[in-house]
């Protein structure tokens, strides 16, 4: 009998979609082993404000972590892009509405960049590094129309 069929373009999604898994994964173990309590994984706000990967706390302190996982050891210059990052900063507003909490508490938005897992998983972890919302995006300059007559 042989094994299940694979189909070219389906499985590498389907290993992509694994390894962001795998990284998450692995980046919750990472904030338990430093007393973080995962509150939530892969939560949606709905309404447009996109997907958070990890929301953690730990005292007053909530945690917003967009994950990134890598098969290779590069993330590039800016693993995160304008709109991603104001995603987060929605679907973080968003939970933070719907999830009051009665004591002050502090906010802040980290990146985990995760390289693959061979040899080992390596986990860059970086505080507030999403904090400040990206300023608004600079319109496209468009030519100026032409109105030529001949």
């Amino acid at each position: 009998m042989r094994g299940p069929t694979r189909l070219s373009g389906h499985s590498a999604v389907m290993t992509t979609a694994r390894e962001g898994i795998d990284g998450e994964g692995a980046v919750a173990r990472y904030l338990i082993r430093r007393g973080w309590t995962i509150e939530a994984r892969r939560w949606r706000g709905g309404g447009g404000g996109g997907e958070i990967d990890l929301i953690a706390r730990r005292g007053s302190t909530i945690v917003f972590v967009e994950v990134k996982t890598r098969a290779r050891r590069d993330h590039g210059e800016q693993p995160v892009s304008y709109g991603q990052r104001r995603r987060l900063h929605r679907a973080a507003a968003t939970y933070l509405a719907r999830h009051p909490s009665p004591r002050a508490i502090r906010v802040r938005c980290d990146l985990a960049l995760v390289g693959p897992a061979r040899p080992w998983r390596r986990i860059e972890y970086l505080i507030g590094d999403l904090d400040e919302e990206p300023p608004a995006q600079p319109q496209s300059r468009r030519p100026a129309e032409r109105n030529d007559i001949r």
